[in-house]
This record gives C-alpha cells, structure tokens and sequence, in this order.
C-alpha cells in the first residue's frame, strides 16, 4: 500500500519503526512541554492521504494517553494530541511523539440476537 504524505517546513518525515514494530515512527514538529496530569497537541508536520479501506491509529509511551485515529479522506496535519499520566515530559523537534498503525477497515457487520453463545468462535 502506498501513502502519499507532505512534510510542513522543518518537519521529520515518518519512519519505520525498529523491528518487530509495524507501525510507522512521527516525530514532533516542535517543542511542547506536558506537565503532569495535563493536555497538550504535539503537531508533526506530517499530512497523509490514508486511502479508502484503510484507517490509522495511533500509540503512545506509557505514561501518554491519546485516543486519535487518522481517516481515510482527511489529508490534514496529523497532530497527536496526549494526556499525560507520568512525570512532566518535553518533546523536541525530532522527539517520537507517536507510532502509526494503519489498519484495514473491516466493515463489521452487527447483528442483533436475542442471545449470545456462551463462546464466541
């Protein structure tokens, strides 16, 4: 699969990640300090066109918490917005701020049942 991405002036373009890892290494485009228990947007520069069929989420360090995904259709700057749980922490331009998973869209299928088995298969 292809993923055609721009890069904003100054930015880190995406990198695979160290093996065993799939997911895609994006860096911090610039300085953000997260106090303890606080919120803050890390940008990354990075816009990608992830086609259809396909959707990207996001992982953290431990100690950050993110929910975001990247949308197939939505070619704006990924920005990993964070929570952070653990000691303040301070992301430099070029600092991993995030690991990009893309994964297929399943389209799932939900059934209602008036039971469900005891085992799923």
């Amino acid at each position: 699969m292809e993923i055609p991405y721009t890069l904003a002036p100054g930015a880190y373009p995406p990198a695979p990640a160290s093996p065993p890892s799939v997911s895609l290494s994006l860096y911090a485009a610039e300085e953000v300090t997260i106090p303890t228990f606080s919120r803050a947007s890390v940008p990354t520069g990075v816009s990608m066109a992830i086609p259809e069929g396909a959707m990207g989420s996001l992982g953290v360090e431990p100690g950050l918490v993110t929910t975001d995904t990247v949308n197939p259709g939505d070619s704006s700057e990924i920005i990993v917005h964070l929570l952070n749980t653990g000691p303040t922490v301070t992301f430099r331009p070029g600092c991993l701020v995030a690991g990009l998973m893309i994964h297929p869209d399943p389209h799932a299928r939900f059934i209602k049942v008036d039971e469900l088995p005891h085992r799923l298969p």
